[in-house]
């Protein structure tokens, strides 16, 4: 899991991310504006099954918003991830940025 903090409302975050994802082909499964919450699909490919990603975005203070970013294998019997959790992390919140 990884999180950045942004110095946006908690609506123009949540906002950027349904962006991103429309950029980087995620499926959006879930979304929840009022709690912060996304629930995001990677399709899989020839050494995955996919990737299921959460997002929580959480009001920090009058001026900044914290985004928690997490990514799973979407089997669990998918032992190596191949770093693709971790950069599907890092291309989320470098994209909202």
């Amino acid at each position: 899991m990884k999180q950045a903090t942004f110095h946006h409302s908690k609506k123009k975050v949540f906002d950027a991310v349904n962006q991103v994802a429309n950029n980087l082909d995620l499926e959006v499964k879930n979304s929840s504006p009022t709690d912060g919450i996304l629930s995001l699909y990677s399709g899989g490919g020839i050494f995955s099954y996919g990737n299921n990603i959460k997002i929580e975005i959480k009001i920090a203070d009058n001026s900044k918003c914290v985004m928690q970013v997490e990514s799973k294998s979407a089997a669990a019997i998918q032992i190596v991830d191949w770093s693709t959790n971790s950069n599907l992390e890092d291309s989320i919140i470098e994209n909202v940025k």
